[in-house]
């Protein structure tokens, strides 16, 4: 079934278990590998913060950008752009080390 987990036991030809495998089955009725299915295991597991990196993005205002009608176009100096910048660098890291499982 679709979905539907199952483990395969390794054997070392002497009849005991080595270690279980975790598998599942795609839409197409094939065997997605263990690796596969844990690297989409962390990257569903890293969404949320994806999508917070993503929508803080989207909601910061570009250097030069009018806010409001009265008001004059908006300029970040130097050293908030820098802050800034570092800032979203270290978010961006942490969510690609969770849904590659690497660490940050």
């Amino acid at each position: 079934m679709v979905g539907e987990g199952f483990e395969i036991v390794v054997d070392d030809r002497n009849g005991r278990d080595v270690r279980p495998l975790v598998a599942t089955v795609n839409a197409d009725d094939a065997l997605v590998a263990p690796s596969q299915a844990m690297a989409d295991a962390r990257l569903i597991a890293a969404v949320p913060e994806l999508f917070d990196f993503t929508r803080l993005v989207a909601n910061m205002i570009a250097s030069g950008e009018q806010v409001d009608d009265d008001d004059e176009p908006f300029e970040m100096d130097a050293d908030d752009a820098i802050e800034t910048l570092n800032s979203l660098i270290e978010l961006s890291r942490a969510a690609i080390a969770k849904a590659t499982g690497a660490t940050p």
